[in-house]
């Protein structure tokens, strides 16, 4: 994490711009999350999530652009088995500080805005995580404390809005059992807007 915050650091000292090379403002995300996992089960549930933070985009040019972004992050999922005729419900939650740094190219540029495509890798710091059987928690279930992400998608920038969607695809195993693999995949779609 102390890369990533240091690297948005020396970002932010080197470009040092003037104000109309940046793009600055909130935005908000909702998700649908799965799980990707090597555990045997039945039925997958997707989990819904939000993630609201702020961005940060700088204009190199006409097509190339660097965003920033700084996020809050909730999500969940869920999976059950039918083993020997015995149903379970495995339900994951989890709470993050989310850093992301996306470069994105312009395809098209029109009047009132443009429309672009963006990729690039992101870090999630895990405030809260929880993960329940049947509805009651787990306390065995252990989740790591973070994880490394890559991001991909598209957005369409219209006035002030920037419209968004994307795919996250968690690279880390977010499980601590040598013998499991646990990570996760989300879609995600978000609009912020442009308050500078």
């Amino acid at each position: 994490m102390s890369r990533l915050i240091f690297l948005i650091v020396i970002c932010l000292i080197v470009f040092n711009v003037k104000a109309q090379e940046w793009e600055i403002g909130p935005e908000i995300l909702m998700s649908s999350t799965f799980i990707s996992t090597d555990l045997e089960y039945d039925e997958q549930t997707s989990g819904s999530g939000i993630n609201a933070g702020i961005f940060g985009r700088y204009l190199f040019n006409e097509a190339w652009y660097l965003q920033l972004e700084a996020l809050y992050g909730a999500k969940s999922t869920s999976v059950s088995s039918n083993i020997n005729n015995q149903l379970n419900d495995y339900k994951l939650g989890l709470k993050s500080i989310d850093f992301n740094l996306l470069a994105g190219y312009n395809i098209t540029k029109f009047d009132l805005g443009r429309f672009h495509i963006f990729a690039g890798p992101g870090y999630s710091k895990f405030i809260d995580s929880s993960i329940y059987v049947n509805g009651d928690s787990y306390e065995k279930g252990k989740i790591k404390s973070n994880s490394w992400n890559i991001h991909a998608g598209a957005g369409l920038d219209i006035s002030i809005l920037s419209i968004m969607l994307r795919y996250q695809h968690t690279l880390t195993d977010l499980t601590e059992q040598d013998n499991n693999s646990l990570k996760l995949n989300s879609a995600l779609f978000g609009l912020g807007i442009k308050l500078l």
